[in-house]
């Protein structure tokens, strides 16, 4: 059985950037905890179907599909590919780390609730 998580992390290298990115993998049925942080986030589906959620919003990714959004909102992602399927849905998220706000970095109860 695979674990949904993190595949490739990447540090900004640039002399005071804040851009980092990942690529993820997100196997059926496993969703990732809901969190939010400081700054802005922007997802690409590169393979499978993401359900992303923001706040109260969900909205469902294919390949080829991005949506950017304020990481200062709860937010949580989950495969809606079968469980069985040998295929994970891949996505690559880039994201700014903005200076920190209340809240920030903090798992967040209210994303499994709602």
């Amino acid at each position: 059985r695979y674990v949904s998580g993190f595949a490739i992390s990447h540090e900004c290298l640039l002399e005071g950037g804040n851009i980092q990115s990942a690529l993820m993998e997100v196997h059926g049925e496993q969703e990732i905890p809901g969190f939010r942080h400081s700054g802005e986030e922007f997802v690409y589906c590169l393979q499978g179907k993401l359900r992303l959620t923001v706040g109260k919003e969900s909205l469902t990714l294919n390949p080829g599909d991005g949506a950017s959004f304020w990481s200062r909102y709860r937010h949580r992602y989950e495969s809606e590919m079968p469980a069985d399927s040998p295929t994970p849905t891949r996505i690559l998220m880039v994201w700014f780390e903005a200076t920190e706000e209340p809240q920030a970095r903090s798992h967040d109860d209210e994303c499994e609730t709602d």
